[in-house]
């Protein structure tokens, strides 16, 4: 027994369109920001601006060395603590530069966004844990704050991103 419905869906699409949505994108283009900007959201470029200058900020103090007396090796003297510490600021720097390119490739950042979220938590859980550990935070308590202020502001961008990236998607391609 065949619904007459059935006739009609399947003729919604035709077969050029069909193959069309099958075939994969040949190419990837860098846009320019102003390219890329120009579809999302104002909360979007809010967020956008937000996240990347504080990270920006928070690794060029990394790079200028402002962090290493308050971090967890700078109380532990362990290079195991170190290199931890090197670690988590690479893939700081890498999460950035992830978010900027797949912009730039007009790509969508939700999954991106809160895989930063998640791994930023995890930065935040591991580091706090370890500052306590060696007593940072009743000595060092106004770096703790800024410490704790700072990654949980990245956190709540990241997740901000990815919820406006989906808005400005779903904007984009509405009737």
């Amino acid at each position: 027994m065949t619904d007459s419905n059935d006739e009609e869906i399947k003729h919604v699409i035709t077969q050029a369109e069909y193959e069309a949505l099958l075939r994969a994108p040949t190419e990837l283009t860098l846009s320019t920001y102003q390219e890329a900007l120009s579809t999302k959201t104002l909360q979007f470029k809010i967020y956008f601006f937000a996240i990347s200058g504080i990270a920006a900020a928070h690794l060029t103090t990394y790079f200028l060395g402002g962090l290493d007396s308050h971090l967890a090796f700078g109380w532990s003297s362990v290079s195991e603590d170190h290199q931890l510490h090197k670690l988590r600021f690479l893939l700081g720097f890498v999460m950035l530069a992830v978010l900027h390119v797949l912009l730039l490739l007009r790509q969508r950042l939700y999954t991106a966004g809160l895989s930063a979220a998640a791994l930023i938590t995890y930065f935040l859980v591991s580091g706090t844990s370890r500052l306590i550990e060696f007593g940072a935070a009743t000595t060092d308590l106004p770096f703790l704050l800024i410490y704790f202020g700072i990654h949980l502001a990245l956190i709540v961008l990241a997740v901000l991103i990815a919820f406006e990236d989906e808005r400005s998607f779903e904007r984009e391609w509405s009737p």
